[in-house]
């Protein structure tokens, strides 16, 4: 319940400056873990769209389209997959509603309420359980005035006020009681004769009245999302069911009874737990954020965190949250205990991940299906170590989240410099799994290295460079070593292998990576230039990244290059022999001076390669996604801050999926 917040929300209302609005790392999928978040504070500050657009559905106050609508437009220009609810209590009108600026939308609600829709004691008094909130009669008993009752208006405001705002998805119906007795007392006249009614039937009355008013907003607004929070009553009604303050009551009631109704829910089923820090600022307390999170996981629920009923505006964030585990495989298990009426230890798989959770009084040992890992985390550091496992001791009333193992962390066809780690992203953005170590034992430290068949025979050769010098150890034996960039160059060499004659054999194609003008290689496993041209003007000396790939679907390869730092993100792409080819564009803002870094692969799966752009120096660190024609396909974010070193991607296929990842270097945990 969050009446107790709603009082903070009418206040003179602020007008909102406009502000930048940097595009973080989008969730949204609505892929586990489902998170959703409760933002029912008076303000929203700059930087709170950025943050808000992490999870899959914000619920905000009504108002918040009055009093910061760019601001909630700023979430949806973030990520058009987050879902944003309206707040609207279903059986509750706070008095500051009436007080609040005449055209925001709660005072026009609160405008249409005539005196005899309140709920009534014998004497006429009105009935409040939360001080300063008056409860409405939401039964059909409730007086007909202009035609309409207030579970007739409700639905009607909601198609009238909310939806035609063009921000809302659907909304969040607070305070939908099974059961109006526990919050009214006894003492209700619910049908305003004057008598006292018996508790049976206040609350037949009072049930038969709620079911018609979500049946009423559902039918006059079709296709919206709705969850309604208080009981799970109504769980065949609406999309899902908000299960506050789990489990402070206790484990199995609500965690049956939150299973259930993602059994009933309308699709999309998207039931919801919260789970809080009873009002005190405890973002640390992560035992007690993993107890909810795992518990929700095996559910297949909507997770929350926060402070509470008084400090619903909150966005703590969690490793666990960046746990990439997929849709649930398979259904949830109990691995110990009698049943599911008593307090046991639950699992459940997904398509990359594991959930364990623990409701009993003991710590318990689950033996794991397989090798997983561990989260390699930055919180709790005892928990999320990224260990690889085959079992686990879960603590009493804890969870755990794991991912599931990958041996698959050779880098190939691509360049990336030996020893990084490498944090793997796909193209939206979403982390895929653990970050890992690229480093192979027969490269120095600090080169670039590249893996590949380079002669097609069947045997892969291993190109490295360093200090300007190039080596080429065979698969059949053997070595070459050159200088692309002569005996004085002593910088990093930039490598990409791929055809670019249409004879069998592939080519090196590589660039000096900063300290001198721009040149452009192609030349043999052995050193020899086939080609070569100048891929920026020759005063410009910040070297260049370079790519090749088919941007196009000809089955012709394309060279693309990004200059090095102190030249603008200008993206140029060539021919295979130097040509310039649909001309160049610039991936990032074209003042920014720490240059771009490119890297080529297919990240959607389409059978063509993409162009992945990296920042420059001096830059908020960030990803851009473009297509062959300049399109910008995807982009996000990496970090908050400026970046001293830039981002440099790598783009590979690492799970054999045909589906190339993205690949940025990261410092280790």
């Amino acid at each position: 319940m969050w009446q107790r917040r709603i009082a903070l929300l009418i206040l003179p209302i602020l007008i909102a400056a406009s502000f930048p609005s940097p595009t973080f790392a989008a969730r949204g999928k609505h892929e586990s873990p489902k998170l959703i978040n409760f933002f029912l504070g008076y303000e929203i500050k700059p930087d709170d769209p950025a943050k808000l657009a992490q999870w899959d559905i914000v619920v905000l106050d009504m108002d918040q389209t009055f009093q910061f609508p760019e601001r909630l437009r700023e979430i949806k220009r973030i990520n058009p997959r987050t879902k944003l609810l309206a707040y609207v209590n279903a059986s509750e009108v706070s008095e500051a509603r009436f007080r609040g600026h005449p055209a925001s939308p709660g005072a026009r609600l609160a405008a249409r309420i005539p005196s005899s829709w309140f709920l009534a004691r014998s004497d006429g008094s009105r009935i409040q359980w939360w001080s300063g909130n008056w409860i409405m009669n939401a039964s059909d008993n409730c007086p007909v005035v202009g035609g309409k009752r207030w579970n007739d208006l409700v639905a009607e405001f909601v198609r009238d006020e909310i939806m035609p705002q063009g921000i809302w998805d659907g909304v969040f119906l607070d305070a939908a009681y099974g059961d109006v007795t526990p919050f009214s007392g006894t003492n209700v006249d619910i049908d305003r004769n004057g008598l006292v009614d018996t508790p049976a039937a206040i609350n037949a009355s009072w049930r038969a009245g709620m079911t018609e008013l979500i049946r009423n907003v559902r039918e006059a607004n079709p296709g919206i999302w709705i969850i309604n929070n208080s009981s799970s009553a109504y769980a065949s009604l609406t999309n899902g069911v908000l299960f506050e303050n789990f489990p402070r009551y206790g484990f199995v009631g609500p965690f049956n009874e939150l299973r259930d109704a993602l059994r009933r829910n309308v699709p999309p089923k998207i039931s919801a737990v919260n789970t809080n820090t009873n009002n005190q600022e405890r973002p640390n307390d992560y035992r007690l954020m993993r107890y909810g999170l795992a518990a929700t996981l095996i559910a297949d629920g909507y997770y929350s965190f926060d402070a509470g009923d008084a400090g619903h505006h909150r966005t703590w964030w969690y490793d666990e949250y960046d746990a990439p585990i997929g849709p649930p495989r398979g259904e949830p298990r109990i691995v110990k205990g009698a049943s599911a009426n008593q307090p046991a230890v639950w699992v459940r798989e997904f398509a990359r991940g594991y959930a364990v959770v623990n409701a009993t009084k003991d710590a318990a040992e689950v033996s794991l299906p397989g090798e997983f890992e561990k989260i390699r985390g930055t919180q709790d550091a005892r928990t999320n170590t990224g260990a690889i496992v085959t079992r686990v001791t879960v603590p009493a009333e804890d969870g755990l989240v794991l991912l599931r193992r990958s041996d698959v962390t050779e880098v190939r066809g691509s360049a990336f410099q030996n020893g990084s780690f490498l944090q793997v992203f796909d193209m939206q953005g979403q982390r895929l799994r653990n970050a890992f170590f690229a480093n192979r034992d027969d490269v120095p430290g600090g080169a670039n290295v590249l893996v590949t068949d380079l002669d097609r025979d069947g045997r892969d050769e291993v190109v490295f460079a360093q200090d300007g010098l190039v080596t080429v150890r065979f698969g059949t034996g053997g070595r070459a070593t050159f200088r692309p960039f002569g005996t004085a160059y002593r910088g990093a060499v930039e490598l990409a292998v791929g055809q670019t004659d249409r004879s069998v054999a592939w080519e090196l194609i590589l660039t000096p990576a900063s300290g001198r003008e721009a040149t452009t290689l192609v030349t043999d496993a052995r050193g020899r230039v086939l080609r070569s041209w100048l891929a920026y003007r020759r005063e410009f000396r910040g070297g260049a990244t370079v790519g090749i790939g088919d941007f196009n679907g000809d089955g012709l390869r394309e060279i693309v290059t990004g200059p090095g730092n102190g030249g603008g993100p200008h993206i140029r792409t060539f021919k295979t022999d130097g040509v310039p080819w649909r001309g160049g564009y610039f991936a990032f803002d074209a003042s920014e001076s720490g240059g771009a870094r490119v890297a080529v692969g297919d990240v959607n799966g389409d059978g063509i390669d993409e162009i992945v752009v990296g920042s420059g120096p001096r830059a908020v660190p960030r990803i851009r996604v473009y297509d062959g024609n300049a399109r910008l396909l995807s982009e996000f974010t990496v970090g908050t801050g400026a970046s001293s070193d830039g981002v440099k991607p790598v783009v590979a296929d690492i799970d054999g999926d045909g589906r190339a990842e993205i690949l940025v270097p990261g410092q280790p945990f």
